[in-house]
């Protein structure tokens, strides 16, 4: 049984795609606006134009989004924390031991309040540092850090 578990956050998939949302709409306003006027100039109807603006922003959106909206649906844990190992999707369900860690370290980038990149670079025996990606998790990076740190010194202290 694990003792601590981390899954997707909901709130961050949601939030990603509104902002590619609004991103692609932007990107695609001016060659919108001017297809509007010209249609306008010649007397013909607008809305050929409008629905064509929003067809092409809602393909772009859902192309660049599609990686959050599958978090929307998977309910798995992504990472999980036992009293020995480290179990993460990430390395593809293979375990690492807490005693094989030499080094723990993470990193976090941020804009206000808005979390851009988080990481936490595990250090390992025989495999050298590994990336694990906590970006859009359900709980910040640092409560992940500090739950793995205290049961790494836990097990290396055994």
């Amino acid at each position: 049984m694990p003792e601590y578990q981390f899954f997707w956050s909901k709130r961050f998939a949601i939030l990603r795609t509104i902002i590619s949302f609004i991103f692609w709409g932007i990107v695609f306003l001016l060659p919108a606006l001017i297809f509007w006027m010209v249609a306008v100039d010649k007397g013909k109807s607008e809305w050929p134009v409008i629905g064509i603006y929003l067809g092409i922003v809602s393909v772009c959106c859902f192309l660049h989004a599609r990686r959050y909206w599958m978090r929307l649906f998977d309910q798995s844990p992504q990472l999980e924390l036992y009293p020995t190992f480290i179990r993460a999707k990430q390395f593809r369900d293979v375990d690492v031991l807490w005693k094989s860690l030499t080094h723990l370290r993470g990193m976090t980038k941020s804009i206000g309040s808005d979390v851009i990149d988080a990481t936490i670079f595990l250090t390992i025996k025989s495999k050298g540092e590994i990336e694990l990606d906590t970006t859009g998790l359900n709980v910040p990076t640092t409560e992940i850090f500090r739950s793995m740190e205290s049961l790494w010194r836990k097990n290396r202290d055994d």
